[in-house]
């Protein structure tokens, strides 16, 4: 992890308490005192797909070799008032089993217009090599679905 030495952050501390950091610690302690700020990964993942009167469309498929982490994802359905009932999911594997973080319920003979978006903080660990997908539970449709998703990966050995 990188640090950063800052003795602006010490010369603040000093203000709120009105004192000397010396008067805490010694002189040789207080240089080797080092603020720690966390840094977040970059998302370096983000993918789209859609589907229209379609059951599944798979956005991603997450790499064999490396974690990925959810940090977003929208869930969007638009139907007529001649689809049926229908249920939109998004779907992911964690430990083992499948999740639907997002859920859309829609009643038949029903006209429905929603978005669902969700940061997940902190994100959330996908399954390695498995798929992260929308779906649709409407056999009778005239419907469209979009999903998207953000997230990281990284490399760590096992």
């Amino acid at each position: 992890m990188t640090r950063h030495y800052n003795p602006s952050i010490v010369q603040h501390a000093n203000r709120i308490l009105a004192s000397k950091g010396g008067d805490f610690l010694s002189d040789e302690v207080m240089p080797n005192i080092q603020p720690v700020i966390p840094i977040s990964p970059v998302a370096n993942i983000s993918r789209g797909s859609g589907m229209t009167n379609a059951l599944t469309s798979a956005l991603f498929t997450t790499p064999a070799d490396k974690d990925f982490y959810l940090t977003s994802a929208v869930l969007s359905v638009s139907k007529d008032v001649t689809s049926t009932a229908v249920a939109i999911d998004f779907r992911v594997v964690i430990d083992g089993a499948s999740q639907t973080p997002i859920r859309i319920s829609g009643i038949t003979l029903t006209p429905l217009q929603a978005t669902v978006p969700l940061v997940f903080n902190p994100p959330i660990k996908i399954d390695r090599n498995t798929a992260i997908s929308i779906n649709a539970n409407t056999a009778v449709a005239n419907i469209r679905v979009d999903g998207s998703l953000t997230g990281y990966t990284e490399e760590v050995t096992r």
